[in-house]
């Protein structure tokens, strides 16, 4: 057996613990007897004692039997237990991000972490990491608490990141992706905005195994003037597709205010993918849930070597189309009840027909009086337009 013993044990009375066994040199009988004798060092078949429980530690690995088995993260949370995932965990496999419904974290002012560097390698991206707020980076103005985590009944998992409105205050963390994948992010947010205005930014970068950037950063800035009371999930930021080199995707939301006292309680930050989203499969209709603004996407259609979405629809069913190079250029929606319009040109390379009718028309034969109606009177050969509130005619030969 090794002389660098890289495990935890624990056994007999008093607990001896040591995170990591850093044992070098000397004799490993020696260092087995301190633990208690639980050990067995002849050959690679070890065996502590933990009774009622066993651990076998053999050329097969580990094995536990009758004990109960926890993992904890760098943050003293349990990750894993014999009862399942931890809360941070569960909330990575519902959402994408680890953490992602707040599930675990302090509930007093959340201070900002020291951002090390960019936070662009692994020991810099670990060590920007807050201990009030698991997993996730905090950045703000001053450094103090701008954001607190706050028991909420309304929000999932029981909890929301309050922003209080006073300063600029921001919140990132590098989730695992799927190269050649198209990846979005979706917020779960609700927000008091009475006489005031604040900017939401999500901002989005691919990151590679060692948390390096890779690609080019995209970002959103969505202001509000309005007030939300209840929760929504709403499409954020189309991050685009994953390069090759991708093994993360570094994902921020910054909330900034631009005048009066906004507050914004952020119930949870979620990735493509996640168990819990807008789509939703209902006696075989699929439903778009996005309500937060009606202009926000439900729907888009990408060419993997363009930059912009060739057709998009919104939440309040607006079409949107481009040819890929450029943003979207062309539009079809509904101004008003019983009204379709497009802001722009319309051809149609088959024709167009009109309304028909034998004989002169009247306002009661258009459902919109509106200037500009047109109307073919086929009794006397002529078609009639509406100018102002007056039909007029022109004959034809």
């Amino acid at each position: 057996m090794s002389n660098d013993l890289l495990a935890n044990f624990r056994s007999g009375s008093p607990t001896i613990r040591q995170s990591p066994f850093g044992y070098t040199g000397g004799d490993p009988s020696q260092l087995f007897a301190d633990l208690g004798g639980g050990i067995n060092p002849s050959g690679f078949v070890s065996n502590v004692d933990n009774a009622p429980a066993n651990v076998i530690i053999d050329e097969n690995g580990i094995t536990i039997i009758d004990g109960a088995l926890t993992l904890s993260d760098q943050f003293g949370n349990n990750v894993l237990t014999g009862a399942g995932f931890g809360a941070s965990w569960l909330d990575f496999i519902s959402g994408g991000f680890y953490n992602g419904w707040f599930s675990v974290g302090s509930t007093t002012n959340i201070v900002a972490a020291t951002i090390v560097g960019t936070a662009s390698t692994e020991a810099d991206y670990l060590a920007s990491l807050s201990n009030d707020l698991p997993y996730w980076g905090v950045a703000s103005e001053s450094g103090a608490g701008t954001f607190v985590r706050v028991v909420d009944s309304t929000a999932v998992g029981g909890y929301a990141l309050q922003w209080s409105g006073t300063e600029t205050a921001e919140i990132f963390q590098d989730i695992p992706v799927v190269p050649g994948r198209r990846h979005t992010v979706l917020i779960a947010q609700r927000f008091t905005n009475s006489a005031s205005e604040f900017t939401r930014t999500v901002g989005a970068q691919y990151r590679t195994s060692t948390h390096a950037a890779t690609g080019a950063l995209v970002e959103e800035a969505q202001p509000y003037t309005t007030t939300q009371a209840a929760y929504d999930v709403g499409w954020a930021l189309d991050v685009g597709v994953a390069p090759a080199d991708a093994r993360y995707m570094r994902v921020s939301v910054e909330y900034a205010r631009v005048s009066g006292s906004p507050t914004v309680w952020l119930n949870g930050v979620l990735a493509t993918g996640s168990a819990i989203g807008p789509l939703t499969v209902q006696e075989g209709e699929i439903v778009f849930y996005d309500v937060e603004q009606a202009s926000s996407r439900v729907l888009s259609t990408w060419v993997v070597s363009e930059s912009n979405p060739r057709l998009i629809v919104t939440a309040a069913g607006q079409l949107q189309i481009s040819g890929g190079s450029g943003v979207a250029d062309v539009n079809l929606y509904r101004p008003a009840a019983g009204e379709l319009q497009t802001d722009n040109h319309f051809y149609a390379a088959d024709g167009i027909q009109m309304k028909v009718k034998a004989g002169v028309p009247t306002d009661a034969d258009f459902t919109i009086d509106a200037s500009g109606n047109c109307i073919l009177d086929t009794t006397n050969s002529r078609i009639y337009f509406r100018v102002g509130t007056t039909w007029k005619y022109a004959a034809l030969t």
